[in-house]
């Protein structure tokens, strides 16, 4: 009978153990950084709430055209994100890589949320609002898999901003639940209802505003959603439920064959589509790098 009773309760209390505990960000920091070339790269550090954030503000050679905030997915940091900075600095662009409370060089964090991590971004964008050298460029935000759904959030809050590419993110927040229950080998199906409410415990608030799939209703500026044919975090359904849900018709879909979730930067197609993109919506500008 002990034992029929453990073979019960173990595994909805490991579940419980693993969903409150996920909110606590892996801290990680990439270990060999892309070379920027040509490029300028500068550390800085700004506020959000009560806690520092830091990240690098990069520069192409000559003067940028526009300024593209990068954010970047769950466990990841600014410093992967330098490859993101190096193609777009090629392209004439400046950017601004930062880390994200809980992540890379930030300020520890208890707990991180899609909220808390939309306020950063809001902070990044007061950032370079305040920079001189930024304040007055056109800004676009480029944010990849958990970046891309909280900057989704942020723009439905109503951050300003002239364009977003939205790389490898989800639609729905069961798909990242589905994703966490299966690394332990635990079927969704039977556990995804309790991830939620311990979720819902944990943020102290509901989830169901929260799904990218809801927040990106209410945003109006131009949107280009990207995903790799190959990744093995995301279905590609979800970009297309993204695609469905976007109030602007005309919003744009890259697929990018081979591609998966962490190695989408590396693709040509994805590279020349994102600098195509920002040509587009934020100005004239060089021819994108052979």
């Amino acid at each position: 009978m002990v034992l029929l009773l453990a073979l019960v309760l173990i595994p909805p209390i490991a579940v419980c153990v693993i969903a409150w505990t996920s909110f606590k960000p892996p801290r990680t920091l990439t270990k060999n950084p892309v070379d920027l070339g040509l490029a300028l790269r500068e550390d800085v550090a700004f506020p959000s709430g009560e806690s520092t954030l830091r990240g690098w503000l990069v520069f192409p050679p000559d003067p940028p055209r526009g300024v593209v905030l990068l954010v970047h997915g769950w466990g990841s940091d600014s410093l992967n994100l330098l490859e993101w900075s190096s193609f777009l600095a090629r392209g004439g662009w400046a950017s601004l890589a930062f880390d994200m409370r809980g992540h890379g060089r930030s300020d520890p964090a208890r707990e991180a949320s899609l909220p808390s991590l939309a306020a950063d971004i809001r902070s990044a964008t007061a950032f370079l609002r305040s920079e001189p050298r930024t304040s007055l460029l056109p800004l676009a935000i480029l944010g990849h898999s958990m970046g891309g759904a909280a900057t989704l959030l942020a723009l439905s809050q109503g951050l300003e901003a002239r364009a977003a590419v939205i790389s490898s993110a989800f639609a729905r927040i069961e798909t990242i639940t589905d994703h966490v229950l299966k690394k332990w080998f635990l079927p969704p199906a039977l556990f995804r209802g309790l991830v939620k409410w311990v979720w819902i415990l944990r943020i102290r608030r509901s989830i169901d505003g929260l799904e990218p799939e809801t927040a990106i209703q209410s945003v109006t500026v131009p949107l280009l959603l990207t995903h790799g044919t190959e990744d093995e975090v995301i279905p590609d359904a979800e970009v297309r439920r993204l695609a469905r849900a976007a109030p602007d018709p005309d919003t744009l879909t890259l697929t990018v064959p081979g591609a998966m979730h962490m190695d989408l930067v590396a693709s040509p197609v994805y590279q020349q589509g994102v600098l195509e993109f920002l040509d587009e919506h934020l100005g004239p500008g060089l021819a994108p790098p052979g």
